[in-house]
């Protein structure tokens, strides 16, 4: 037996200096381990692993459902503490839920980005523009301020690790906030957070003033069942277009009146929606449009349930051994019935050279609905960019020095010809109107 003992250290982690790695932000380093041995008969054998290493030693989650209905009894939230290499840890803690603050008015999109710099108050641009966010922060969930202490409880994983809650038909519905707070056994703090939603079925005011929602009751359908389309808005007054379009075709269009309520539109599944169907929609509301569509999954029935049980079964023979394996096949009904089996077996210590895959999709899914045209408000609505800018001023030009030149009297060193041979003739011309001269003046 070969034992080999690597120790890992962190004082060389300061050299990269990448604010992820900073010990605030609990960055987290992975080491991968491999080792390669040889046995006398000169087979190798190679084996990886992979080691976590960090400012702490204790990872804290939660663990809880996205969408909570204040109807149902009980709500379970799980907390998992594990170290680095997620094996179990016992921690101690405090779970705290707070109501995050949502805007007091339904916001559209803006139109235009958020300034760098603003230059009218909030206070004064709510009063302008009432329904539009004055930052990006304001109608973003992930940017929301934290409101009342809704619950808090302390854990201990030790002997638990759920935290059961009740009596949820007192909470307001909208988005909250769960926070983890621990300690790992070195007493540095670990966090973990998780936003998640709070609603009720039977309440007709929408929650945290949305301008508009939109769900289904089921993410998908068979034939014979109704589709619960819920649609709700907190605007004062808004109208929905609703259109519904199945093999391509708008065959049904409801128009949805809303005032700060919720609606729930009824539509039938019938057996030529197996397949799936489009569900369309648009509106007009503070000089804002909006349209989307959602995509309905309607399933086909199976023709046959079949099960497979497993009777005589062995996953460990020796050399040479003969084997017989049994399995049953049965419906929904455990009801014997005649149907055809393929096995296969196959040396899974090949696996170690190259692996074996076994892929097998006798039946082929149904193909799923998808809408290709969309609702637009091109030709109603846009938005124009401007610029203010200062009146321009006038530049004035100024002399400037210039670098030493030297007069080259019209001679060309970048070997040009036809600047060569002009000089050449202006200084023939020169001498010959000189010797002109001098012979006049011989002469008298």
């Amino acid at each position: 037996m070969l034992q080999i003992v690597t120790e890992i250290s962190l004082s060389n982690l300061k050299q990269y200096r990448d604010k992820s790695t900073y010990e605030e932000n609990l960055p987290i380093f992975t080491y991968q381990i491999t080792a390669d041995v040889t046995d006398i008969n000169g087979e190798t054998r190679s084996a990886t692993t992979t080691v976590k290493v960090g400012y702490h030693s204790l990872l804290a989650s939660i663990s809880m459902d996205s969408n909570i209905d204040k109807n149902q009894q009980k709500t379970i939230i799980n907390i998992e503490t594990n170290n680095l290499n997620n094996q179990f840890t016992a921690a101690q803690g405090t779970l705290k839920i707070y109501k995050l603050q949502a805007p007091k008015a339904p916001l559209r999109n803006r139109p235009w980005q958020e300034p760098d710099y603003q230059q009218i108050s909030k206070e004064e641009f709510k009063r302008l523009f009432p329904n539009d966010p004055y930052s990006n922060k304001e109608d973003d969930v992930a940017n929301w301020q934290k409101g009342a202490l809704t619950f808090s409880k302390k854990f201990n994983t030790k002997n638990s690790k759920k935290i059961k809650i009740s009596n949820l038909k007192k909470w307001e519905s909208g988005k909250y906030i769960a926070l983890l707070e621990t300690k790992d056994k070195f007493g540095k703090k670990v966090k973990d957070e998780v936003n998640f939603s709070v609603f009720s079925t039977s309440e007709k005011q929408v929650a945290d003033n949305k301008l508009f929602v939109i769900n289904t009751d089921k993410n998908s359908y068979k034939e014979g069942e109704t589709v619960n389309l819920k649609i709700g808005s907190a605007s004062k007054d808004i109208t929905i277009i609703v259109q519904i379009e199945k093999n391509y075709k708008i065959v049904d269009t409801r128009l949805i009146h809303l005032k700060n309520t919720t609606k729930t539109v009824k539509i039938p599944v019938n057996k030529e929606d197996i397949g799936g169907f489009a569900i369309k929609y648009h509106f007009v509301n503070f000089n804002y449009f909006k349209s989307g569509s959602i995509l309905v999954n309607v399933l086909d029935k199976p023709k046959s349930n079949i099960e497979i049980e497993t009777n005589v079964f062995r996953d460990k023979l020796r050399p040479g051994q003969e084997e017989t394996w049994s399995f049953t096949i049965k419906n929904d009904k455990n009801d014997k019935v005649a149907a055809e089996l393929l096995a296969s077996m196959y040396d899974a210590s090949l696996d170690e050279f190259k692996t074996h895959n076994w892929y097998f999709y006798p039946v082929k899914a149904t193909k799923k609905y998808y809408s290709y045209k969309s609702s637009n408000a091109n030709l109603s609505f846009g938005v124009n960019n401007f610029n203010v800018t200062n009146n321009r001023n006038r530049y004035l030009n100024f002399p400037t020095i210039k670098n030493i030149t030297y007069n080259w009297f019209g001679f060309s060193l970048n070997n040009n010809s036809w600047l060569n041979n002009s000089y050449l003739r202006t200084i023939r011309q020169k001498l010959n109107s000189k010797k002109i001269k001098i012979t006049k003046s011989r002469l008298v």
